[in-house]
């Protein structure tokens, strides 16, 4: 169907889409008699002039109006023998297919399940879903601090701009840490291989018994991810962790810019608050959990 000009703007825009929405079509094919072999979803492959691409009616000798009934005689299958890599699996999937005398009518398809209505749930979680990686329980937490997880993600996947990455972009720059000036600043010199960020690390870890054979960020983070005590225990010592890369980062972008400097007792100290604050937040919502969390806070770090 082409738009027409007394179709709504609405029903303009759902043509539009026609080629994005085919992917969740699949016809049941039948008879076969209404469906064409190139343009219809019929197999698992989808549109087969995608598949098969835009030579394959010329190498199978197929014509572009070809219906699929057209191509099953005497109970089976008539085509030229494979000439490429897609045209040997097609050959392959049909041997499990077959027409009948019923018609052909289409059904929804969404995640490779036939669905027995449409669903515009299915198809978006179909659409903005993505699978979920190792380590999502470590920043995407429940109940955690939106600007910390976000940072802790960005360090995770080393996009933030430390200074090995500004060099390594051809800026001039000077190497060496803001936070230490001994060694060249890296995120995994920062967390936590810097004798001012471990200092501020290692109060924490030590309360949490986070043992990780040492402080490298991958050590760290997998000894993170690897708890197997209380909900709460995991829960506050990751939240404790996005907050300790968030107020290290803040602290060296502190100094570059005012030319303030913390000490680390200070810096244990604002950390700490920022996770009572955040406890207290949770009252409202939630006033056993927020007293279970506080009192557990307390018996951590009395």
């Amino acid at each position: 169907m082409k738009p027409k000009q007394q179709h709504t703007w609405i029903f303009k825009q759902i043509l539009a889409q026609r080629q994005t929405s085919i992917q969740w079509v699949q016809i049941d094919l039948g008879n076969g008699v209404d469906v064409n072999f190139w343009f219809d979803p019929w197999t698992k492959f989808g549109r087969l002039i995608k598949f098969l691409g835009p030579m394959g009616p010329r190498l199978t000798g197929i014509p572009l109006t070809t219906a699929v009934a057209e191509l099953w005689r005497d109970g089976a299958w008539a085509l030229r023998s494979a000439r490429s890599h897609q045209m040997e699996e097609l050959l392959i999937y049909l041997t499990t297919i077959s027409l009948s005398d019923s018609s052909s009518f289409p059904q929804w398809l969404i995640n490779g399940k036939i669905q027995t209505s449409f669903k515009s749930t299915l198809i978006y979680h179909s659409l903005v879903e993505s699978p979920t990686v190792p380590w999502y329980p470590l920043i995407w937490i429940k109940r955690g601090i939106p600007k910390h997880k976000s940072l802790a993600w960005l360090m995770l996947l080393n996009r933030c701009p430390t200074r090995d990455r500004l060099l390594s972009w051809g800026l001039n720059t000077d190497p060496l840490s803001l936070l230490c000036n001994q060694d060249n600043e890296s995120r995994d010199h920062i967390y936590f291989n810097c004798s001012y960020t471990s200092a501020v690390w290692n109060h924490f870890s030590s309360r949490f018994a986070i043992n990780s054979a040492t402080n490298t960020w991958d050590d760290i983070t997998n000894s993170l991810q690897s708890q197997s005590i209380s909900s709460k225990h995991k829960y506050l010592s990751i939240l404790t962790w996005q907050a300790t890369v968030y107020d290290l980062w803040w602290e060296g972008n502190d100094r570059l810019h005012r030319g303030n400097h913390r000490s680390t007792d200070l810096i244990i100290a604002k950390i700490s608050a920022t996770i009572k604050n955040k406890i207290s937040a949770l009252r409202p919502q939630n006033n056993s959990l927020a007293s279970e969390l506080m009192q557990y806070w307390f018996l951590l770090f009395p």
